[in-house]
């Protein structure tokens, strides 16, 4: 199998040559992006196309198989003849299909473009280790976790928190709050769940994600009561937002939805890891249902 990791800019416009030097079938796209307005203007798509999935878009149009989720190592099982295009524009998804050549013996052709430059390399399991393996010349491969868009930016704050804040803000509203009122029953909400982890385990139907989210909006009430009883949040809502934000983005890679750490390094999540990759090969793209019910 063929599979086109990444389909913007480089994999949009490769897609259709590939597409006459490979039968469809024998392609298949990744790509967990949408097709945005801001695309148009350099990746193979129209406006009737904004909204869908980038990998589903094209192969409706050109036949091939796709998988309209991120790229990430263990989700497939890769065979020793497969290829993989590498078309992306972060260093997280170029170290995990490196690492998927080093465990299946397959080969990879990594292509991406910015502004102002390009670049394009080769990479087979024999050279592991060597000078021509990027990890050598290109170390920073190895720490870069930025642009990684499986993570999220700030942990399970970014979710639970702000549902549970603008929950609490709403039920102040509702009841007759004053404007500053308000404001605090949303800060005291964020504060209570700033520095949460996001380590949803696969498999997993979303834990322990599912619990931070319905405790934090569960909990909203009792906030707004406190700021409708005076409470003030002391810290105004702006500046608990930017302390929520400062403190998820410390926290480590692992611990931000990329289902490496915390409660995904636990024995049972490591089991289920392997069930879920098993169920994963085995159910075809459009039997899945959404990702927060697997």
């Amino acid at each position: 199998m063929n599979y086109i990791i990444g389909c913007g800019g480089v994999g949009s416009a490769i897609v259709p040559s590939f597409c006459l030097l490979k039968a469809p079938a024998d392609i298949t796209l990744i790509d967990g992006d949408t097709i945005e307005t801001k695309n148009l203007n350099r990746q193979m798509f129209d406006a009737r196309q904004v909204g869908q999935n980038k990998a589903q878009a094209l192969s409706a149009k050109y036949s091939c198989r796709f998988i309209p989720e991120w790229f990430a190592r263990g989700k497939i099982r890769h065979q020793k003849h497969d290829w993989l295009l590498c078309l992306v524009d972060n260093h997280r998804t170029r170290l995990e299909a490196l690492e998927v050549c080093d465990e299946a013996g397959c080969q990879a052709i990594f292509a991406a473009n910015e502004t102002h430059s390009a670049e394009a390399y080769y990479y087979r399991r024999t050279w592991l280790g060597t000078n021509r393996d990027p990890r050598v010349y290109y170390p920073e491969l190895k720490s870069d976790r930025s642009g990684d868009p499986r993570a999220t930016a700030i942990g399970c704050t970014g979710e639970a928190g702000m549902c549970g804040a603008m929950s609490a803000a709403g039920i102040a509203e509702m009841v007759g709050a004053d404007p500053q009122q308000v404001e605090d029953a949303a800060s005291l909400t964020l504060q209570a769940f700033t520095g949460m982890p996001c380590d949803p385990m696969p498999g997993g139907s979303c834990q322990p994600c599912r619990s931070r989210v319905i405790a934090a909006t569960c909990m909203a009430h009792v906030f707004a009561d406190l700021a409708l009883a005076g409470h003030a949040a002391v810290l105004p809502l702006h500046e608990a937002i930017d302390v929520a934000d400062a403190v998820g983005r410390a926290l480590p890679p692992s611990l931000l939805c990329t289902s490496e750490g915390g409660a995904c390094a636990a024995p049972t999540a490591l089991t289920l890891r392997e069930e879920f990759r098993r169920w994963f090969d085995e159910t075809p793209p459009q039997e899945r249902p959404p990702g927060s019910l697997i």
